[in-house]
């Protein structure tokens, strides 16, 4: 018994010593708009997307100091706005509270989305359009690994948002 809790006692220092020697993550915060980024196309014109996001950003590193994963939370201030390419003032307003996460890992080579980060709610409609759930992407390849939850986006399930626009 005692060897036993000896033993779980190392265990426990060894790895506060290893997790101790790590480089803590580096972080930053910074906020950014996209202009005309290209939701999908409805025939006669595109839809496109206005947004002003806030994001934050960790960088986290092995006990060797190399880079092994960065995550990403990334929150939309306030709404964004939907248009028709052709006719803008023919628009309508996705969020609020459209956040995603963002997961790269490095040694995996994939790159992962969850949250709802694309959504319209029409008064009277309600949800016209919605990404959201988790998503798990090949970065070398962009070949969908893993999908939960609805993602109007990438299925281009863009037929209600188009009549809204029209």
């Amino acid at each position: 018994m005692k060897t036993r809790t000896m033993a779980l006692v190392a265990l426990a220092v060894f790895g506060i010593a290893l997790t101790a020697s790590a480089k803590p993550p580096e972080q930053d915060r910074s906020s950014s708009s996209v202009q005309a980024q290209i939701v999908g196309n409805c025939g006669d014109f595109w839809v496109l997307t206005d947004y002003y996001f806030d994001i934050s950003y960790k960088l986290f590193f092995d006990k060797s100091g190399n880079a092994i994963r960065d995550l990403a939370v990334v929150n939309l201030d306030g709404f964004s706005k939907y248009y028709n390419s052709t006719d803008p003032d023919r628009f309508v307003e996705g969020g609020p509270h459209e956040v995603q996460v963002q997961r790269f890992d490095f040694a995996e080579n994939t790159y992962t989305f969850m949250g709802p980060g694309w959504r319209i709610n029409l008064q009277g409609q309600g949800v016209i359009f919605l990404s959201t759930g988790r998503l798990v992407v090949d970065w070398g390849t962009g070949e969908v690994l893993f999908q939960a939850g609805p993602q109007d986006w990438l299925e281009g399930n863009l037929d209600e948002l188009c009549a809204a626009l029209r």
